[in-house]
């Protein structure tokens, strides 16, 4: 995974600025390909574009409160927010060495 490549263009990608849809669907399975920074106050999370990742942002969008199909074991959903952490903290302490 490229953290600092430019934004993806095309239609082929989805980005998102919201970090914890960014975590759900890395949870979900979804394909993180590279992590936009250049507004340093907010990063940009760009992802394969697919038929499924559509459906996960619907889900988490509008998805009905305690639907089974928004559901994730809540273990998976830590896990992928440590990762997502993981990733934005070690690029920043690269960049103030």
């Amino acid at each position: 995974m490229d953290i600092n490549r430019n934004k993806p263009s095309d239609d082929r990608y989805y980005s998102t600025s919201n970090f914890y849809l960014a975590c759900y669907l890395l949870a979900r399975g979804a394909e993180l390909v590279s992590i936009n920074k250049d507004n340093p106050r907010r990063s940009e999370f760009v992802f394969v574009q697919n038929s499924e990742l559509v459906e996960w942002i619907d889900l988490f969008n509008f998805g009905p409160k305690d639907s089974p199909e928004i559901s994730l074991d809540p273990r998976t959903f830590v896990t992928a927010i440590k990762s997502l952490k993981d990733i934005l903290y070690q690029e920043r302490n690269k960049n103030e060495e």
